[in-house]
């Protein structure tokens, strides 16, 4: 998308896209998903526990949130995202 782009748009086009959006931010030390998921595939598949960090998506909790738990199984959901426009 962006290969048209002069260099300076073609820059600013990457920055916007690294941008925090919202209540996203991006990760610092990014996993691709395939890699994500083939972990959580082989932690389940040998019944192991694993430590989840998370941060709350309450605006007054700052603090870095810890779950051990096993996981069983992975689900996957599909969110439609629909606006009215004014």
């Amino acid at each position: 998308m962006s290969a048209r782009l002069d260099p300076t748009d073609k820059q600013l086009f990457n920055d916007t896209l690294k941008m925090a959006q919202n209540s996203y931010f991006p990760l610092s030390r990014a996993v691709p998903l395939l890699a994500r998921l083939q972990t959580m595939i082989d932690v389940i598949s040998a019944h192991q526990r694993l430590t989840f960090t998370y941060a709350s998506s309450r605006p007054s909790e700052h603090a870095i949130q810890t779950h051990e738990a096993q996981p069983e199984t992975l689900f996957f959901d599909r969110f439609i995202l629909c606006c009215d426009a004014p």
